[in-house]
C-alpha cells in the first residue's frame, strides 16, 4: 500500500508477513502514522503484476481500522521493484506483435535465482554466515551412499591436524577439483548429484593422497607455522593421486630422488610466494597442465611422467620466476623467528634429517653478544658498530645457520670460533666451513663481525640465487 498526501511522493506497506522490511529499513526512510490520522491522507498499494502500459499505476488503498501504522517516504522504486521480484510478476512486450493484453504479447514473467548457494553465501552476513564448504558439504551429504560424508571429511581434518598441520573442508573439495574437474573454481555448479557421486567412489584414494601429501611435507621439517601456504600441497597431492603412489612415497627408497624435486620445488614455491590467496586459481590451474592436458580425459597425467615434472611446472607458469639482487636481499634480512626462515635456510640445507626432526635453527654468532656494553668494549668504529647493533645483520639469515641436533648442543653458547675450532677436531676444517655456508678465509672472531657478515651475506646472495634461478 502507499499513502501520502500527495500519492507520486509517498508509499506504505501494511504487513510484513514475508519478513523483509527488516532488510528495507537499513535501505528507506519511513513515517509512522499514528493517532487515527490515516485517514487524512491517501494510501497506494505497491505495484505487484506490471504489465508494459496496462497496468503501471498503484491502487489507491483504504486505511479505515488500521490505526497506527509504517509508511514508506522513500525508496519506492526500489522497493517496488524487490516486491515484484520476490513476490509478483513482470510483463513487456514480445517483439514483432501488435499490442494487446494478452500473455502471447505480454506474457508474464518471474525472478529465479540461479546457482542460489552462491547468492546465499553473500547475503548470509548475520551472525555467523555459512561458508562455502558448509554448503557444498550438505550436497555430498545428500548425495553419498554408502558413506557418510561429513563423518569423512571431518576425519581426514582431524587426520591431518594430527600430523601437524591445520585444514578446512575448502582445501579438501579444492583439492577434490583440483584431480577431477575441469574447473577448479568453487561455484555450486561444480558440485552436482553426478560429481558427488565421484566423489564418493573415489574418496579413499583422494584421502589417502591428502594425507600422504602433508606428511611428506612434515617429513620435509614443515609445521603449521613455517608451511606459508597450504595451496602448494595441491599439486603433490595431484601427482602421488594421478600416479597411484601414495602407499610409500614417502619413505621408499626409490622414491628418494623425487622427494628431493618435491622438497627443493616447495622451498621456491614458499619463498617465491608463487601460490598465495591472491589468484591462486588461475595458477593453481596452469600448474595443472604440467601434468595433463584434460583432466577428464583417459590420461589424467601424461604418460611420460615419471618423476615430479617441477621444470615443467616453472614454464607452465609463464611468469617471471627469475629472482633480482632486491630480492635475494630482503630473504637474507629474514629474522630467525619470522615464518619463512626455515624454509630459507631449508633450501640453503638440504643435508640435514628434516624428516627424523633433526635440525635446529640458531645464531652463529651467540645472539647474547650483540649489546652496546659489547660494542663499546670491542672498540668498534662507527659503520661496524652500526652493523654489529642491527638486528638485520646479527638476527638475520646472515647469522643463521641449520644445524643438525649435535652440532647444535656442542654449540650452545659457544663463540663461533671456538665452536668451529671444535668441530674440526675430527673433521676438515674446509668442508665444514662449506657445509656451513661459512667464508673460508673470514675472521670469526666477534670484534670482525661486521667483516664476517658482509662476506657472508655475498657468499649467501651467491648460493640462493643459483637455488632460485
Amino acid at each position: 500500500m502507499s499513502m501520502s498526501p500527495h500519492p507520486s511522493n509517498f508509499s506504505f506497506e501494511t504487513s510484513d508477513a514475508f519478513g523483509w522490511s527488516g532488510f528495507a529499513e537499513k535501505l528507506e526512510s519511513f513515517w509512522n502514522v499514528e493517532g487515527g490520522s490515516g485517514p487524512s491522507y491517501k494510501f497506494y498499494r505497491f505495484l505487484q503484476k506490471f504489465r508494459q502500459v496496462y497496468e503501471v499505476h498503484n491502487e489507491e488503498a483504504s486505511v479505515d481500522g488500521l490505526g497506527n501504522f509504517t509508511a514508506v517516504l522513500d525508496g519506492q522504486q526500489r522497493l517496488t521493484s524487490i516486491w515484484i521480484g520476490l513476490k509478483g510478476s513482470y510483463a513487456y512486450k514480445e517483439k514483432r506483435l501488435h499490442w494487446n493484453n494478452d500473455e502471447r504479447c505480454l506474457p508474464s514473467r518471474q525472478l529465479y535465482l540461479n546457482k542460489a548457494l552462491n547468492i546465499f553465501i553473500r547475503i548470509n552476513s548475520g551472525g555467523q554466515p555459512l561458508n562455502f564448504s558448509d554448503l557444498t558439504m550438505s550436497i555430498a551429504v545428500s548425495n553419498w551412499q554408502a558413506k557418510d560424508a561429513r563423518k569423512e571429511i571431518h576425519a581426514l581434518v582431524d587426520s591431518v591436524r594430527g600430523i601437524g598441520f591445520s585444514i578446512s573442508k575448502d582445501l579438501i573439495f579444492k583439492a577434490y577439483l583440483y584431480l577431477c574437474s575441469r574447473d577448479i573454481r568453487f561455484k555450486a555448479t561444480n558440485f552436482s548429484a553426478d560429481n558427488a557421486h565421484n566423489f564418493e567412489k573415489d574418496w579413499e584414494k583422494i584421502r589417502d593422497a591428502i594425507l600422504a601429501s602433508f606428511e611428506l611435507v612434515r617429513d620435509f621439517g614443515y609445521n603449521e607455522f613455517t608451511l606459508t601456504s597450504k595451496n602448494v600441497v595441491i599439486p603433490v597431492i595431484c601427482y602421488l593421486y594421478h600416479r597411484g603412489i601414495y602407499g610409500d612415497f614417502g619413505t621408499s627408497v626409490k622414491y628418494r630422488a623425487d622427494r628431493e624435486t618435491i622438497q627443493k620445488w616447495l622451498h621456491i614455491m614458499l619463498l617465491k610466494r608463487v601460490l598465495g590467496a591472491g589468484g591462486a586459481d588461475g595458477l593453481l590451474s596452469q600448474v595443472r597442465r604440467a601434468f595433463t592436458d584434460d583432466v577428464l580425459s583417459n590420461e589424467p597425467i601424461k604418460p611420460a611422467i615419471q618423476s615430479f615434472p617441477a621444470a615443467e611446472i616453472n614454464w607452465q607458469l609463464k611468469r617471471d620466476m627469475s629472482v633480482g639482487e632486491e630480492f635475494i636481499q630482503d630473504l637474507l634480512g629474514t629474522q630467525k623467528d619470522d615464518r619463512y626462515a626455515f624454509c630459507i635456510l631449508a633450501l640453503l640445507n638440504p643435508q640435514l634429517d628434516y624428516r627424523n626432526n633433526d635440525f635446529h635453527l640458531d645464531h652463529l654468532h651467540p645472539i647474547s653478544g650483540f649489546t652496546k656494553k659489547a660494542a663499546a668494549a670491542l672498540k668498534l668504529s662507527p659503520d661496524d658498530e652500526e652493523i654489529f647493533l642491527s638486528s638485520e645483520w646479527n638476527n638475520s639469515i646472515v647469522n643463521l645457520q641449520m644445524l643438525d641436533s649435535n652440532e647444535n648442543m656442542s654449540k650452545q653458547a659457544k663463540s663461533l670460533e671456538d665452536w668451529v675450532t671444535l668441530e674440526t677436531k675430527k673433521k676438515e676444517r674446509a668442508a665444514f666451513l662449506d657445509r656451513c655456508i661459512i667464508p673460508q678465509k673470514s675472521s670469526l672472531q666477534l670484534d670482525d663481525f661486521a667483516t664476517f657478515a658482509k662476506e657472508r651475506d655475498a657468499l649467501l646472495t651467491e648460493k640462493l640465487s643459483g637455488l632460485l634461478k
